[in-house]
Order: structure tokens, then sequence, then C-alpha cells
């Protein structure tokens, strides 16, 4: 499951983006022998007291990721790779 919000910041408010980390998406991706798993996304829009869920197969996200360019650098140190999936990419709106 992830979840952003529609809009983040206060000071200079901007859109919210979906996280996709490279280790918990292989992980999910290699578990989908049956084709079971889903990512689920969830948008929490508190300007219209509303939340949006979207499933999406793993290999839809992994498309979405390789057609915005690949992983990138996370510069935490807990993970090493990751995506940062804009909304409109993953929910459909």
């Amino acid at each position: 499951m992830k979840s952003c919000h529609r809009t983040i910041g206060d000071t200079y408010p901007e859109a919210g983006r979906f996280r996709v980390r490279r280790d918990q998406h292989r992980s999910l991706t290699v578990s989908n022998a049956h084709a079971t798993a889903w990512y689920i996304f969830v948008l929490f829009d508190e300007d219209e007291n509303q939340i949006t869920l979207q499933r999406r197969r793993p290999s839809t996200v992994t498309r979405l990721v390789e057609e915005r360019g690949g992983w990138n650098h996370a510069g935490h140190a807990e993970f090493e790779y990751q995506h940062k999936l804009p909304i409109d990419t993953v929910i459909d709106v």
C-alpha cells in the first residue's frame, strides 16, 4: 500500500506523489508468481474531504517507473533507490 496527500507543504505547496521503493517493488514482483499481488494507492484529499483508492499490478508500476526514467537514488540510509510517481500517473482522476 502506498499513500500520499494531494497537496504537500504549507509554505510552498505542491502536488503530492507516491514514493515507490525499489527493494519493496522487487519483493512484491517476486511474490507475484500467481498474479495475485497488487499495489493499492491511497490518495488523501483534505480540501475535498475525500479518499481515493486505485489498485495497480506490479507490472504496471514497473512500466510507469521505466517510462519516467527508472529508479533514482533515494538519499536515505534506510533504502537506496526509489521513484516518486505523480498522482495523475497512478490514480484515474
